[in-house]
C-alpha cells in the first residue's frame, strides 16, 4: 500500500517536473530572439555584490486547478564570479486566493546564474518550497504564520531590456516555481506556479 503511494507520488513528481521544463523551454524560446538582437553598445560591468527584485503576475497550479498569481518580492543576493556567472540566494515569492484564503507559496534556493549573451541569462536552483501566510497578511497578534514546506526547484530565463548606467539592469523574466509541500496532517502537495516579471539587478 505504501509502496503504491509512492510510486504514485513519483509519477505525479515526474509529470510536474516534465510540464515545467516545456514552460521553461518555451519561454526560451520566446526570449532567444530578442536576446540575440543587436545590442546598443552599452556595457555593463558586472563584479562583486549582486542584489535584485523583481514584481509580477502568472499562475499557479494545485490539485487539478489554476490560480491567479501576484509575485512579490522576488530577491537575488549574492556573488559574481566572473563577468557571465553569478551565485545567488534566491527567495521567489508570490501569492494566490485558494479556497477564499490568500496564501503564499515561495521558496529559499541556492542558485546558479548564467549570461549566455550580454544581456540573456538563465537561472536556476534547488532549495526549500515554502507555502505560508504572505508577508503583508501575517499578525503576530493572533500568533506566528505557519509554514509547510518541502523540496522544491526554481528555473527562469531573463533579457536585460534597458541599463541606466554600468551595473543596474532593468530585466524581464520568465520563471517556473515546483515544491512538493508537506503540511501539519503530513498531506503532501504539489505547487506549481510560473509567471512573467520586471526586475531590477544592482551590480
Amino acid at each position: 500500500m505504501c509502496s503504491s503511494s509512492v510510486i504514485t507520488m513519483t509519477n505525479i513528481t515526474i509529470k510536474t517536473v516534465v510540464k515545467s521544463c516545456r514552460t521553461v523551454f518555451l519561454a526560451l524560446l520566446l526570449l532567444l530572439p530578442v536576446a540575440v538582437q543587436s545590442q546598443d553598445g552599452t556595457e555593463i560591468t558586472r563584479e562583486g555584490f549582486v542584489f535584485g527584485t523583481a514584481i509580477g503576475g502568472g499562475a499557479q497550479r494545485l490539485e487539478g486547478a489554476t490560480y491567479g498569481r501576484l509575485t512579490i518580492p522576488n530577491l537575488k543576493i549574492g556573488a559574481m564570479l566572473g563577468q557571465r556567472m553569478a551565485i545567488l540566494l534566491y527567495t521567489p515569492g508570490g501569492s494566490s486566493v485558494i479556497a477564499g484564503e490568500e496564501r503564499a507559496f515561495e521558496g529559499f534556493f541556492p542558485t546558479v546564474q548564467y549570461w549566455f549573451t550580454d544581456r540573456f541569462y538563465l537561472n536556476a536552483g534547488i532549495g526549500m518550497a515554502v507555502e505560508t501566510t504572505p508577508f503583508y497578511r501575517v499578525d503576530f497578534a493572533q500568533g506566528p504564520p505557519v509554514f509547510n514546506g518541502g523540496l522544491g526547484f526554481t528555473v527562469s530565463a531573463g533579457h536585460e531590456v534597458l541599463r541606466w548606467s554600468n551595473s543596474n539592469t532593468l530585466d524581464i523574466q520568465a520563471r517556473v516555481l515546483y515544491g512538493n509541500i508537506t503540511y501539519q496532517d503530513q498531506a503532501r502537495r504539489n505547487h506549481l506556479a510560473a509567471g512573467l516579471l520586471i526586475g531590477a539587478n544592482f551590480y
